[in-house]
């Protein structure tokens, strides 16, 4: 997967179409992952990186909590805030550098996919989620 055209990809798609790709990637990571290992580790495990993603610039935007709310759950800013703001440290990057390491190269892609669309969400991608994205 070449990073950089998958966020380009990702900007120019419309607030409709970026959602629609994060879902299908979001259930093709969580249904792989749901098989193997139950479906509560699956919310677990796509939540905490997910959350991971938003956190790697230390900010929350408006539309990344918007995004994130309408396909894991209803969250108020104030709380999603609060729990992006425990992923944002090297141990949770490094769980899911992990993770996407553990998974199927597909299955992997798809992961990176989903963190790309939910940074991607606010039409800017900063220095520290590249950096995020590229370690990947």
């Amino acid at each position: 997967m070449n990073i950089n055209s998958m966020v380009n990809y990702c900007l120019g798609l419309s607030y409709y179409d970026l959602e629609n790709f994060a879902g299908q990637n979001y259930k093709k990571v969580h249904a792989h992952i749901a098989s193997k290992h139950g479906g509560d580790k699956a919310n677990t495990l796509l939540i905490g990186s997910i959350f991971t993603c938003i956190a790697t610039d230390g900010k929350l935007s408006e539309g990344e909590w918007k995004f994130i709310a309408s396909f894991i759950g209803g969250y108020t800013y104030d709380e999603a805030f609060k729990v992006a703001s425990e992923f944002y440290c090297d141990e949770a990057e490094k769980t899911t550098r992990d993770l996407i390491d553990f998974l199927p190269s597909d299955v992997a892609e798809a992961l990176v996919s989903v963190c790309i669309a939910v940074l991607a969400v606010d039409g800017r991608m900063e220095g520290p989620e590249m950096a995020f994205l590229r370690s990947l």
